[in-house]
């Protein structure tokens, strides 16, 4: 139940890696959650169990209004495909109609002057979102670390790097949750302005296959491929 003396913030992608942990991570805290969805049978289903869900697609703006009534802070998490752009800058933009004061962005691990095109529209989120006018805090994850089991999971006893013999930082989830639930907690009067890059473990290909084989019991070998 909703307790009027805390803030309220709205989570975005809920139900994903980062997402699901950050609602865990905060169910004891005082704060009140809101989470969305953009299946309204799921909304009805999680609204039934007494929690606060609230209608929400970020391909269409007309569901922003109702889904950030009330709302102090955001947990901002989208997709990664250039749909973000329209999808973070009408969201930023509904958010301060709201009146909206806090924005906690899940942005990516980057130079300034990078020239991938992913890491190039977070940027320009943020950028949006400093000229909001809000109060911003943006969490910089490096390499999620569920992609050595994920995507880089080793196959046939090899782990493909693509990056040579560059080391690579990782971070768990649920570390970049855990710092998520610690900025929406304490809000902007400790976090606002404040970029936080999060990177804790530092290997290369070949390392990261000697760990594995340390790990597991089995000889693993790292094959290097360009991109």
């Amino acid at each position: 139940m909703e307790n009027k003396q805390n803030h309220t913030v709205l989570i975005l992608g809920a139900s994903g890696t980062i997402g699901s942990q950050l609602v865990k991570d905060l169910e004891d805290k005082p704060v009140n959650i809101r989470i969305t969805s953009r299946k309204q049978n799921e909304v009805e289903r999680i609204v039934a169990e007494g929690k606060d869900c609230k209608f929400l697609d970020l391909d269409d703006p007309k569901t922003f209004a109702f889904a950030l009534a009330g709302v102090d802070s955001v947990f901002l998490l989208t997709g990664y495909t250039v749909g973000m752009l329209t999808q973070s800058k009408t969201l930023v933009d509904a958010a301060k109609k709201a009146g909206v004061s806090h924005i906690v962005h899940v942005g990516v691990f980057a130079e300034w002057d990078t020239t991938d095109a992913h890491f190039a529209w977070h940027q320009m989120i943020e950028k949006y979102i400093e000229a909001s006018g809000m109060a911003w805090t943006h969490l910089h994850p490096n390499m999620f670390m569920e992609a050595l089991t994920g995507a880089y999971l080793p196959k046939n006893f090899t782990y493909t790097t693509y990056w040579e013999d560059r080391r690579v930082g990782y971070i768990a989830a649920s570390d970049i949750a855990a710092v998520a639930a610690k900025v929406l907690v304490d809000g902007p009067r400790l976090h606002a302005s404040k970029d936080y890059w999060l990177s804790v473990e530092s290997h290369n290909g070949k390392e990261i296959a000697q760990l594995m084989s340390e790990v597991t019991g089995l000889e693993i070998k790292c094959e290097k491929k360009r991109t």
